[in-house]
């Protein structure tokens, strides 16, 4: 180790001799390259001088603060060595650094509290013998004086906010006071003003935004006045009384307008009135007159206590602080809607309620079924109306209506809905009985009432009331109003229909037997209006070798209900229908063979038997189409006219006129109609159908054979042929070879089909061996 790690400095300080000076020394020994000490080196060192060398200059704490050069002895005590002049070395000889040094800095000395900062001084190596002791420079302040500015600062800046508090308070007071005083002066102007109730009279308050205010609160007030007295201006002219009150939630008065209580019948009323006031004064309205509530805020109040009625509506409405009621005369308007309404519900000429009211009600019962108990729908149809409105007229008629509707009013109990639904037609709704025959025997003594009764007529006569009845009873025919509408209407018209005059109760047997009649008609219509027929082709064959020469066209219907054809020609003439039928049959039974033809499935060469009504034509546009669309098949085609249908000449010139005809009829169901010699005449038929009512069993009926017999002789003689059809057995097949007819049609030889079968071999077979054993 070198000799300068062996230095030295003697941390405590001593005086010189013969001086009063103190210092330290640093001493070093000798030591030569063998090791050897050979001797020691020393230099002392004034403490006045480094005193000296400290900047206690830079504390700036009026010489409060010191620096201390020391040497740690161990972890939290100082040795000293030297200090500024501040602090007395006496006072540093020994001081320890506060158990919490490390986080705020701080020594004790002599029981006073200091800010501490030290820097090491790096004397010794970290290898040196000295070592462990540690140099340090520190600067220390008194706790009291480290703060000492910031706190005098700090307490002149709270001083100075105090004080200017004091100030703003004194002159927030001094302000607030000059303003509040004419504040208070305005806003008792302006109270003031409203109890004259007079545009306000404001002073100047020497403040601008405020004097700005209230000039704006005059011009508003004056606006109001005069868009107010524009206003009442406006009401006065257009003749509407209006009043109104207003609550105030927390005020002890209620305004009201001078003419609220006048406009619902209280006058001589002092304003102002309290809360406790009006409510009695309102209370004796609610007593006194009648009120109709339209909803929980409006209701209208009909006064009787001036010349006449007169009707008001009050509307009200609550807010959050206050309550606003308007009262207006709507005697008008109420009075027009009342009139409105009556003329909507009642019909004029009877007083009675109308179809519309009638069924409002009628809606209302049935939703609310529980008041009906048994009940009776009764319809009333006048009976003589039309004789009288049309040798009379209508003045009369009505005269005649009104006198009904009277009786009906004047006898029926008091559960009764009474309607005039028509010209002629009257609704009579009873309910609530516990029992039918209650109803019932009302309504014999009402119609026995009505039957004793008359009006006189302008020629003098007097004519009994009459009426036809019908009567549908809830619950046991329907519970349904619609359901029992229809039935009282069918038994009406059933009475209608045989003794008018009288009353009768809905029959469901025969109601079941019309509506299936009813159907039928609908289907009739809908089979007329789609073309709902198809055709069936049954084979015409020839007696000599069984060969298929012809085939008849078979109507037939799809429809549910409307299946037979002579229902279909049986509706036809109920409806005048008979051409529509016609035109469909021609068309679709030609159409379908035309078909069949190309597709092969019947003979190209046959001829095609088409039934017409004898009674009815084709139109000529009808004959002009038909003649477009099928000419090229029309000389095989053979109009084939039934007995049963009255022959008309005039139809019958124009079938032989149609273009293209072939000119070939047959007379079908021969010896079944009626003028059979007469239609056999007029039509001279190419070919003549024996009706299978004659062919039936001709094998064992000489009459029939003898009928037959002769008609074969008949058409021969003139070149016509007889056609057998209806066979339905060998024997009858054989009889009728026999008897000589020329064609065959029936079950036993093909049946008729959409699309034709093959004849038969057994009755192939019966023909060839019949004219075999010829």
């Amino acid at each position: 180790m070198e000799a300068k790690e062996y230095g030295y400095w003697n941390e405590k300080s001593y005086h010189l001799k013969n001086n009063e000076n103190s210092a330290i020394s640093y001493s070093m020994p000798l030591i030569l390259p063998d090791g050897t000490v050979y001797g020691v080196v020393g230099v002392e060192l004034l403490t006045s001088y480094l005193e000296n060398l400290m900047p206690i200059d830079e504390l700036k704490n009026d010489n409060q603060g010191s620096y201390v050069l020391s040497v740690e002895t161990n972890a939290q005590h100082n040795s000293l060595v030297v200090s500024s002049a501040s602090l007395k070395r006496n006072q540093l000889k020994k001081f320890y650094l506060t158990e919490d040094y490390d986080k705020n800095n701080f020594v004790f000395l002599n029981g006073k509290e200091y800010y501490a900062a030290i820097q090491n001084l790096d004397i010794y190596n970290s290898n040196g013998p000295f070592s462990k002791q540690q140099w340090q420079l520190m600067s220390l302040v008194e706790r009291n004086q480290l703060y000492s500015f910031a706190n005098h600062f700090f307490y002149l800046q709270i001083s100075m906010i105090i004080l200017g508090g004091i100030v703003s308070l004194i002159g927030i007071f001094y302000v607030s006071r000059k303003i509040s005083g004419s504040i208070s002066r305005l806003s008792k102007e302006v109270d003031n003003s409203r109890l004259v109730k007079e545009i306000p009279e404001l002073h100047a308050t020497g403040i601008q935004e405020i004097d700005q205010f209230s000039s704006a609160i005059i011009d508003l007030s004056q606006e109001v006045l005069e868009t107010s007295t524009k206003f009442l201006n406006i009401m006065n002219m257009a003749s509407i009384d209006i009043g109104g009150y207003e609550i105030k939630k927390g005020s002890k008065n209620v305004y009201v307008t001078d003419n609220f209580f006048l406009l619902l019948g209280i006058d001589k009323v002092t304003l102002p009135l309290t809360y406790e006031q009006f409510e009695e004064l309102f209370k004796e309205v609610e007593r006194d007159y009648q009120v109709e509530i339209e909803n929980e805020n409006e209701r209208i109040y009909c006064i009787k206590k001036y010349v006449g009625l007169r009707y008001v509506r009050l509307k009200m409405r609550k807010e959050a602080d206050r309550e606003i009621g308007i009262a207006e005369d709507i005697t008008t308007s109420y009075l027009e809607r009342q009139r409105i309404e009556h003329e909507r519900d009642y019909d004029v000429l009877t007083g009675l309620y109308n179809r519309f009211s009638f069924q409002r009600h009628m809606d209302y019962l049935f939703e609310h079924s529980e008041q009906l108990k048994n009940a009776a729908l009764v319809m009333i149809d006048l009976d003589n109306l039309k004789k009288i409105n049309d040798a009379f007229g209508h003045d009369w008629g009505d005269n005649y209506i009104r006198q009904c509707g009277k009786c009906f009013q004047e006898n029926v109990p008091e559960k009764t809905i009474c309607a005039r639904v028509s010209g002629d037609e009257f609704y009579l709704f009873l309910y609530g009985f516990d029992n039918q025959e209650e109803i019932r025997q009302r309504l014999i003594s009402m119609t026995s009432i009505m039957q004793h009764r008359t009006v006189l007529l302008p020629n003098g006569n007097k004519m009994n009331l009459s009426a036809s009845i019908g009567i549908s009873w809830y619950p046991q025919d329907s519970i349904y109003f619609d359901f029992l509408k229809k039935y009282a209407d069918f038994a009406m018209y059933q009475v209608k229909k045989s003794t008018k005059g009288n009353l009768a109760e809905f029959d469901k047997a025969l109601y079941e037997d019309e509506k299936h009649d009813r159907q039928m008609h609908l289907e009739f219509y809908q089979l007329i209006e789609k073309e709902q027929l198809t055709y069936h082709f049954q084979p015409i064959l020839s007696t000599k070798n069984g060969e298929i020469i012809a085939y008849e066209a078979l109507m037939r219907s799809q429809l549910a209900t409307l299946k037979n054809p002579e229902m279909i020609l049986r509706i036809a003439r109920e409806e005048n229908k008979l051409e529509d039928v016609e035109r469909i049959c021609i068309f679709k039974s030609t159409e379908t063979f035309d078909q069949l033809r190309k597709n092969k499935l019947v003979k190209e060469d046959a001829l095609l038997f088409i039934n017409s009504i004898a009674s009815v034509s084709l139109n000529d546009e009808d004959r002009e189409r038909f003649h477009r669309y099928f000419s090229h098949i029309q000389s095989q085609i053979v109009v084939e006219v039934t007995e049963e249908e009255n022959m008309s000449e005039e139809a019958l010139i124009r079938k032989r006129e149609t273009k293209g005809f072939s000119g070939m009829f047959a007379l079908d169901d021969y010896g079944s109609g009626y003028n059979t010699e007469i239609n056999l005449l007029n039509l001279s038929p190419k070919y003549i159908k024996i009706d299978l009512t004659i062919v039936r069993n001709i094998d064992k009926d000489f009459d029939k054979q003898q009928l037959v017999s002769n008609i074969v002789e008949y058409a021969h003689q003139r070149e016509g042929y007889i056609i057998a059809e209806g066979i339905e057995t060998k024997e009858e097949l054989l009889k009728v070879l026999e008897l000589g007819v020329d064609y065959l049609q029936g079950y036993y030889l093909s049946y008729p089909q959409l699309n034709p079968q093959e004849v038969s071999n057994e009755s192939i077979k019966t023909i060839e061996n019949y004219w075999k054993k010829r």
